[in-house]
């Protein structure tokens, strides 16, 4: 149920007594969690389903036409297929290059004013399997930093 814990995390930060942000926007998690946010809070978390994601709806359709503040981005790899990113949760089916397509447009639309990456794999006995999935992850890492990078100094 990838993004869970940093969705109840977010949660708590961003609408508790003194609100860091108004809605929270969850992008290609897998299955259905919005059941799980409670009652109070529903109507300012808004959900993206993967096929919303995979059919370019996503952004244009729901969020470009309700966020009226700046957005803060937390990206938690473990929405990406595993040939993508290794995590310590289950991974999602969203391809690095659909990832990056999503960040493109919210850029495009929305006034960023930071981002964060979670979603790096534990420490494990295996250590070339360690390595391995190390790999994989600081190949995303840099991908996706690159294209911050870009984004930000155009």
């Amino acid at each position: 149920m990838g993004g869970c814990c940093v969705m109840w995390w977010l949660g708590e930060r961003c609408f508790g007594e003194e609100p860091v942000c108004q809605t929270h926007y969850h992008c290609g998690g897998i299955g259905r969690v919005d059941s799980q946010v409670p009652v109070h809070l529903r109507e300012r978390v808004l959900f993206y389903s993967q096929a919303e994601i995979d059919h370019h709806q996503a952004w244009p359709s729901k969020a470009g036409k309700l966020i009226h503040e700046p957005v803060y981005i937390s990206i938690d790899k473990d929405v990406l297929r595993k040939q993508d990113a290794i995590t310590d949760w289950s991974n999602g089916d969203m391809t690095l290059m659909q990832l990056q397509a999503v960040l493109r447009i919210i850029y495009a639309h929305e006034k960023v004013i930071g981002i964060d990456i979670t979603g790096e794999c534990s420490a494990t006995l295996d250590y070339f399997s360690e390595l391995e999935d190390a790999e994989i992850n600081n190949e995303a890492n840099e991908e996706l930093l690159r294209m911050i990078l870009e984004e930000n100094h155009p």
